[in-house]
C-alpha cells in the first residue's frame, strides 16, 4: 500500500468519525421552538390591558374630536359675536387658536403615553414569558429555543407569506415545539397552584 493510499484511507476514516458524531450530535440537539405569538395570546392579562388601552384611546379620541367640534362651532359663531377685524374679534380668534393647539398638543401627549403604557404591557409580558422559558429549559436542559409562528400563510394575505418565508425556522419535528408546555406554565404560575 503507497502513502496515497493509505492517507485517502485515514482522511475517509476521519470524514466517517465526524459525519458520526455530527449526526449523533443533531439527532439529540438541546434545540427547541416556541410560538410566542400563541403564548401572549393566552397569557392571562395580556388581552385584557391591551383592551383597557384601546378604550382609553378611543374615549380620549372621542373627547378629543368633542372639543374640536366646539372649537370649529366658536370660530363659526365669531363673526356673529365680533365685529370682524376689531380687536375683540381678534383677541378672540388668538385664544380659539390657541386653544385648539393646546388640544392638539395636549391630545399627542396623552397618545404617547397611552403607547409607552402599551409598550411597557408587551415588555412585562415578554420578559415574564421568557422567565417561564428560562425556567423550562433549565428544567430540560435544553440549550437554545427559537422562535416560530404556527400562523399559516395565506395566498390573499402577502404579510403571512413573507412572515413565513422570513421565519429562521423552515422545519421541525412537534415535539420540539414547547408551546403547549410554556402556557401550561404559565398558566399553572398565574393560578398559583404548583405542581406536586
Amino acid at each position: 500500500m503507497n502513502m496515497t493510499q493509505r492517507i485517502a484511507i485515514i482522511a475517509v476514516a476521519i470524514l466517517s468519525i465526524c459525519t458520526a458524531n455530527l449526526t449523533c450530535s443533531f439527532a439529540q440537539s438541546p434545540v427547541a421552538i416556541v410560538d410566542v405569538g400563541q403564548v401572549f395570546d393566552s397569557h392571562p392579562g395580556f388581552k385584557q390591558e391591551l383592551e383597557n388601552l384601546r378604550l382609553e384611546a378611543e374615549a380620549l379620541q372621542n373627547t378629543v374630536n368633542q372639543q374640536r367640534m366646539k372649537l370649529a362651532k366658536d370660530q363659526e359663531s365669531l363673526g356673529l359675536s365680533f365685529t370682524p377685524g376689531s380687536d375683540a374679534y381678534k383677541n378672540q380668534e388668538k385664544d380659539i387658536a390657541l386653544a385648539a393647539a393646546k388640544l392638539d398638543v395636549d391630545a399627542r401627549d396623552k397618545m404617547r403615553t397611552l403607547m409607552t403604557r402599551e409598550a411597557h404591557v408587551h415588555y412585562d409580558t415578554y420578559t415574564e414569558v421568557n422567565r417561564y422559558i428560562a425556567e423550562f429549559c433549565q428544567e430540560n436542559g435544553l440549550r437554545l429555543v427559537l422562535r416560530h409562528s404556527d400562523n399559516e400563510m395565506k395566498l390573499d394575505d402577502p404579510e403571512s407569506i413573507m412572515q413565513k418565508i422570513n421565519s429562521p425556522v423552515v422545519y421541525f419535528r412537534p415535539e420540539k415545539d414547547i408551546t403547549p408546555a410554556i402556557v401550561a406554565k404559565m398558566l399553572q404560575a398565574k393560578s398559583g397552584t404548583t405542581n406536586q
